[in-house]
């Protein structure tokens, strides 16, 4: 059963000594190599979440660019606005969260096919229409590399077909933000768990 756990950037922010001071090594490095500091954070958390619903060993990358660890559950990141998290599940799992004022409508004909830019009217539907494009994607493992090529379709049944393939996938909005959690394997639900910072870090 999939898992969702999500921190808010604000909240990190206020701790974040503690957050990269929790790092070592190669991932410290990473985040601190980000310019801003909200990237720090965002890159700290990420490691964080991993460590701790994960698990703590060499992270790989498919041929098709999706991230995973030998041996442990699937997993996905995935941060904007004021949220990061992470999804975790013992099959292929693919999670997306996007700021429902920062999405641009007017990019709908470069983000989605012809059939799905037609049900984008105003920013609610597009972001609900771009999470569940990115976390199908994602869980397919190529990411939007052509996301005019290739559409999401709804099914009579509830699931949506994408690059021939069918999905489930679950969307959530809260605090602004829309959440989305998508499956091959089987319906999935999306109550995301809010952490505090000191959880990734006792």
């Amino acid at each position: 059963m999939a898992e969702v756990y999500v921190i808010k950037l604000d909240e990190a922010m206020k701790m974040q000594v503690p957050l990269l001071s929790a790092l070592t090594g190669l991932r410290k490095d990473k985040a601190l190599r980000y310019l801003q500091e909200e990237d720090q954070i965002r890159s700290a958390v990420g490691t964080l979440l991993i460590r701790k619903f994960v698990g703590d060993g060499i992270t790989y990358v498919h041929a098709k660019g999706k991230p995973y660890i030998v041996g442990a559950r699937s997993f996905n990141l995935s941060h904007a606005g004021n949220y990061i998290g992470i999804a975790v599940d013992d099959h292929e799992v693919g999670f997306d969260v996007d700021c429902i004022e920062r999405c641009e409508v007017e990019i709908a004909r470069a983000a989605f096919t012809d059939e799905e830019a037609a049900e984008v009217h105003d920013k609610e539907s597009f972001c609900l229409a771009w999470t569940r494009k990115e976390a199908i994607a994602k869980c397919q493992g190529d990411g939007l590399r052509e996301p005019r090529k290739y559409g999401v379709t709804p099914q009579s049944d509830g699931t949506f077909l994408y690059r021939s393939e069918v999905y489930h996938a679950s969307s959530l909005i809260r605090d602004g933000h829309i959440f989305c959690i998508a499956s091959k394997d089987g319906p999935v639900s999306l109550e995301p768990v809010l952490l505090q910072p000191k959880d990734l870090i006792d």
